[in-house]
């Protein structure tokens, strides 16, 4: 098994590093706590609902939670680099 040491100041020799146990390596999101939507009023109760009332809209489209985008500049440069640019109009690196 490989061993990794560090650097101990106090008695100037290497030691062994011990190693990190995470308390637990699963994170569980509690769901949303119920609120109140702004357009109707109605009562939002869950992660469920609150993705329903996003998709559904007010019937001529569906709403958008306001900054979760990216902001224009930073989808232009992520389209650049796919397209195989590295540089741009400038020179400068993507």
């Amino acid at each position: 098994m490989r061993r990794t040491y560090i650097w101990d100041p106090a008695t100037r020799k290497m030691v062994e590093k011990t190693p990190q146990v995470r308390a637990g390596s699963i994170f569980n999101m509690p769901d949303l706590q119920p609120y109140q939507n702004i357009v109707d009023g109605k009562v939002i109760g869950g992660r469920a609902a609150h993705r329903e009332f996003l998709r559904k809209g007010d019937g001529k489209g569906s709403y958008q939670e306001v900054g979760n985008e990216k902001p224009a500049y930073m989808r232009d440069r992520d389209d650049r680099r796919k397209a195989g640019e590295t540089h741009d109009r400038k020179g400068n690196p993507l």
